[in-house]
């Protein structure tokens, strides 16, 4: 079962789906077992065929955020969520940029317009507003161990408690667009416009990391447990991958 979001962007993360694709299909063949695809799109019900993020819920259900709408799929058919003019209760926007799972099973919503939370008890949703602008929330990470969300938006790094429902914006790097958060232990790993950020849980302050980066658009971050390093995906440059010392290898 996935327990942590996956989030799949046409527009940032092609060279390394890829990538990765390349190297599942050289260890499955090596193993001498085939690799079985099968596409969903508007033909079987998807709402479009532009896909920003994934995630799966607690009762395996996999949750699509797509250009127009918010799909449900159960492993046969789509149910597919869309924003209701003058009803307070349905999604806040169409275009889905992010999504995540928390750690109780709850479902968070990032669209271009704010935050919403999917109620399970009711089949409908709560959205939150945030500063009362419109913000664009392009990733989510949840810190069970604060009760609170990360969100990377247009405007910086947005703090959200959810026991209070309340949301703080980081004044450090609010001018900076932030497109990717990547957690590791205690420290969130911020991939923005201007290159990558360093944010510290603990002590909630936030520095500039990898010095050859300064300037270019970080598309997304990802972590590898095992080698320690990181993969980091531009806008333009490609890839770079980064040891522990932060150091681009």
């Amino acid at each position: 079962m996935i327990t942590q979001h996956i989030k799949y962007s046409l527009w940032n993360k092609s060279n390394l789906i890829l990538f990765c694709a390349f190297i599942s299909c050289f260890q499955l063949f090596a193993k001498n077992k085939p690799i079985l695809f099968r596409t969903l799109s508007i033909d079987d019900g998807l709402s479009q065929n532009t896909v920003w993020t994934i995630t799966q819920d607690k009762n395996n259900k996999m949750w699509i955020g797509t250009g127009d709408g918010l799909n449900r799929y159960d492993g046969y058919a789509f149910t597919t969520y869309y924003h209701i003019p003058n009803d307070s209760f349905s999604i806040a926007d169409n275009n889905i940029r992010s999504l995540c799972t928390d750690e109780k099973g709850v479902i968070w919503i990032g669209t271009l317009v704010g935050l919403s939370c999917y109620n399970i008890e009711t089949n409908n949703f709560t959205n939150y507003p945030l500063h009362n602008v419109p913000t664009q929330v392009l990733d989510i990470v949840d810190v069970p161990e604060k009760n609170m969300l990360f969100l990377a938006t247009n405007n910086g790094l947005i703090s959200f408690d959810k026991k209070h429902k309340k949301a703080v914006i980081n004044q450090e790097i609010k001018k900076l667009t932030i497109n990717s958060i990547c957690k590791v232990n205690h420290e969130l790993f911020l991939g923005t416009s201007q290159g990558v950020y360093l944010y510290s849980i603990e002590e909630q302050n936030v520095r500039q990391i990898t010095p050859e980066l300064n300037g270019v658009a970080i598309a997304s971050i990802v972590y590898d447990n095992k080698s320690e390093q990181f993969w980091i995906g531009s806008l333009k440059n490609g890839i770079y991958k980064v040891d522990n010392q932060l150091q681009i290898i």
